[in-house]
């Protein structure tokens, strides 16, 4: 009786320091994920920007077109491309640690700011092909125009763009996906 006794209770302090150590595992990959955040300074760049009320028709519509099959809703696929790219930036190592800890930067990133703010963020850090990152820069570029001033056709071409940049020297490509995106989408 008295040794199921004790090997009760060392099972017990086993299961409990195991449930501790995780915990700990956890805060520390958590923590290591927010550095990177903080180095890249992602944050920060998502600060600085004037505060998003509400997006733009055109980013509305790049959304709809971009995300429309994102599980977890545009603000999950915005976080989970801003942590990959700034994981990459950092040069990470492609293991299982740093998809754990990416995972939990998108999540940061998820707590800490609204799907709107999320959103325009990816738009901004996004790249649209030659060399241009950004969707103000692109829209500038490509249509000689402000975002808020882009047709429903030219923020699908965009959103192309966005999700193929070679698309940019493919006009017959482009248009294509245009068409046939508005067609999925409406």
């Amino acid at each position: 009786m008295l040794q199921i006794k004790t090997l009760i209770t060392a099972l017990t302090v086993i299961c409990i320091a195991s449930v501790c150590l995780a915990g700990l595992v956890t805060f520390m990959l958590w923590r290591e994920a927010g550095r990177v955040l903080d180095q890249r300074h992602i944050r920060d760049k998502m600060r600085s920007t004037s505060p998003i009320a509400k997006l733009s028709p055109a980013e509305t519509t790049m959304a709809r077109a971009l995300f429309r099959q994102a599980a977890g809703g545009p603000e999950a696929f915005a976080a989970q491309n801003l942590a990959t790219q700034a994981f990459l930036e950092a040069h990470q190592p492609l293991a299982l640690r740093t998809q754990i800890k990416r995972r939990m930067a998108a999540e940061q990133l998820e707590l800490e700011f609204s799907e709107d703010e999320l959103v325009h963020a990816y738009f901004e850090h996004t790249y649209y092909g030659k060399g241009e990152y950004g969707l103000d820069v692109a829209s500038r570029s490509m249509f000689g125009k402000d975002p808020v001033d882009l047709t429903e056709d030219e923020a699908f071409a965009l959103a192309a763009v966005a999700r193929a940049p070679a698309l940019r020297s493919d006009p017959e490509r482009l248009a294509l996906w245009v068409t046939k995106q508005k067609e999925q989408v409406k």
